[in-house]
């Protein structure tokens, strides 16, 4: 398939890269096929093999992971048209021959530090949103919009302390969270209005882990000795 990769979240967000079928590396170092501006980005950090139909992806060992629509990498994931990859910091979407415009956003000029980001929810949909503050071990809050409701998430260090629906903070944020991420409207990420709070949930739990090593029971049993 015709296949680009457009950077949503990044320093060279909109840059969209063309991908004809083979397998590229991609990575912050010179020698990547794709190289991407982030010190967050491993040198050689994640590998993508363009089918006809699919994308095969693979973490090669980085730092800080490897996602499919914020779901952390295990072993060969697949992505289709429309799947995001958060590549360390750089979430990139799978197009086919066309690109669109992005909407304009208020990036962070340095990842991990304070910032202010905003966007619709269409464009970088709640998982990847929640993930990419997770990997920046952001601590702050991020507000999501899908009207009539309003959530407010709370980040430390890129893990989830307390989880606001309508003002309410809910006595299940794992349960709140899988609602939020089929939300469809709007978001802004911001420094904390509240105290830290004792829960520190992690991501994976709410987006489990894909890919031909995440779920072990599946794979073919290793030989008897």
């Amino acid at each position: 398939m015709s296949t680009h990769l457009q950077i949503l979240l990044g320093r060279e967000r909109g840059r969209a890269y063309a991908v004809a079928g083979g397998s590229y590396v991609l990575g912050r170092g010179t020698d990547s096929d794709l190289i991407l501006a982030s010190e967050i980005v491993s040198r050689r950090h994640a590998s993508v093999v363009v089918g006809p139909n699919d994308l095969r992806v693979t973490d090669l060992g980085s730092s800080n992971g490897t996602f499919i629509n914020g779901a952390r990498v295990l072993g060969e994931g697949v992505a289709v048209r429309g799947d995001i990859l958060l590549v360390g910091d750089v979430a990139l979407r799978v197009h086919g021959h066309t690109v669109p415009a992005l909407s304009p956003v208020r990036p962070d000029s340095e990842p991990g530090t304070s910032f202010n980001l905003s966007g619709n929810l269409l464009e970088v949909p709640p998982s990847t949103l929640l993930r990419y503050l997770a990997v920046i071990k952001k601590t702050g809050e991020v507000l999501l919009t899908s009207p009539p409701l309003q959530s407010r998430v709370a980040f430390t260090r890129g893990h989830i302390g307390e989880v606001f629906v309508d003002g309410r903070k809910t006595r299940d944020p794992i349960q709140a969270l899988t609602a939020i991420l089929r939300w469809k409207g709007a978001f802004e990420v911001g420094e904390s209005s509240s105290a830290g709070s004792s829960l520190l949930l992690g991501l994976d739990s709410v987006l489990p882990p894909v890919g031909s090593s995440s779920r072990p029971s599946t794979l073919p049993k290793p030989p008897r000795l």
